[in-house]
């Protein structure tokens, strides 16, 4: 009859929900897991040169490339920088003397770093800056526009 029907197909109904739900569980623990592994060779990336690149999203960048500033990248490492955040820089295109001199926080933000890793660099920065300017005493601090020291 048409209610034993009816009543079959939302049965069937029912199952494929269950089925696609429990689907979106192992997907959502797989994906879950993935970011876990990520998180944990960006943490290991910090503190060795290069990391297994086998895992990388994002695209690589030649180190023959011309863009490549050697030296922005070593000064990076030396802050412990991880190669993602590393990379974000070189696709930028930005140099060494770039950085030090003319990028501001907010053009470090607009790369999309990492809470701590970004705050890690626009210390670096402020710190060379400080370092570098001359005729500046630490009781009569330069500030930017937004009141960071420089």
């Amino acid at each position: 009859t048409l209610l034993k029907q009816a009543l079959e197909d939302h049965r069937l109904q029912l199952t494929a929900l269950r089925q696609v739900v429990e689907q979106m569980g192992l997907v959502t623990t797989l994906l879950n897991h993935i970011d876990r592994e990520s998180s944990e060779s960006e943490t290991s990336a910090a503190h060795t040169p290069e990391s297994n690149g086998s895992e990388r999203l994002l695209p690589q960048i030649s180190v023959t490339d011309s863009s490549v500033d050697p030296r922005l990248v070593e000064w990076l490492r030396t802050l412990r920088i991880d190669q993602r955040s590393i990379d974000k820089f070189l696709m930028e295109e930005y140099c060494l003397d770039d950085v030090l001199h003319y990028v501001n926080r907010e053009d470090i933000r607009k790369l999309g770093l990492r809470g701590g890793v970004e705050l890690r660099v626009w210390k670096a920065i402020v710190k060379w800056r400080k370092e570098h300017r001359p005729g500046v005493t630490p009781s009569h601090p330069v500030v930017d526009r937004n009141h960071n020291q420089l």
